[in-house]
């Protein structure tokens, strides 16, 4: 399945060129996110955190 037909699904009232942008954005949250947890974890297992996520 591509990105644009699960866009489509939900219909949104947004011009086709800001999606993308959209996109973008959540995905940079997100792996943030993943980053500072994965950090998180591996300070709580005293081991030392990836190199990526600094």
């Amino acid at each position: 399945m591509r990105e644009g037909k699960v866009w489509a699904d939900f219909h949104l009232p947004l011009p086709p060129e800001v999606e993308p942008e959209i996109l973008q954005l959540l995905f940079m949250h997100l792996f943030h996110g993943l980053a500072q947890l994965s950090g998180w974890l591996a300070q709580r297992n005293g081991t030392d955190a990836p190199a990526a996520v600094a």
